[in-house]
């Protein structure tokens, strides 16, 4: 089953994003908590992050830049290969 995290501070969106993902038989998980991001993302492992490029405290080029330096990530070594 494909693994959709969803970064999104408006709950109204999060949620009906999640609903439907799951209607489509895709295991969805929510962002809590925007200090803990990237803590969530490691461990939800997600094949794909929905992701609101405005959030409190993490945004989505934080993000961007972040997983380029994970190991094993594609994009984790910056473009470069």
């Amino acid at each position: 089953m494909y693994r959709i995290l969803i970064a999104e501070d408006d709950l109204g969106i999060g949620d009906a994003v999640r609903s439907l993902a799951e209607k489509w038989g895709l295991q969805a998980r929510y962002v809590k908590n925007f200090r803990d991001v990237m803590e969530e993302f490691n461990d939800f492992d997600p094949h794909l992050v929905l992701l609101d490029i405005t959030l409190p405290f993490f945004n989505g080029q934080k993000l961007e830049l972040t997983k380029k330096r994970i190991p094993g990530r594609p994009g984790a070594d910056g473009g470069k290969g």
